[in-house]
């Protein structure tokens, strides 16, 4: 995951997590949101058997200043962590 600015009220394609290696069957990766409200992930995503990867669509929150929002992706064991930059829609 990379950090990415982005815009309030705005539906933002995510590239989830790449896990590195493809499992037999599915897997199960737990998503947090540092502010559900301005970026709400789901629960839980499910990467397929034999991908490396999956994608979620978010609809942004509206926000009326900068927003500094910290995404946790959980494997087994293991976290990755990303930050957004969210910002108030221009115009």
């Amino acid at each position: 995951m990379r950090s990415r600015r982005l815009y309030g009220s705005q539906r933002v394609p995510a590239s989830a997590l790449s896990i590195g290696t493809a499992e037999l069957s599915a897997t199960s990766v737990t998503l947090q949101s540092s502010d559900a409200q301005a970026f709400p992930v789901p629960p839980t995503i499910s990467i397929p058997a034999g991908q490396y990867n999956a994608a979620i669509q978010v609809h942004t929150g509206r926000v009326t200043a900068y927003t500094r929002i910290e995404i946790t992706a959980t494997l087994s064991d293991s976290s990755l962590h990303a930050t957004l930059e969210l910002h108030p829609p221009i115009g």
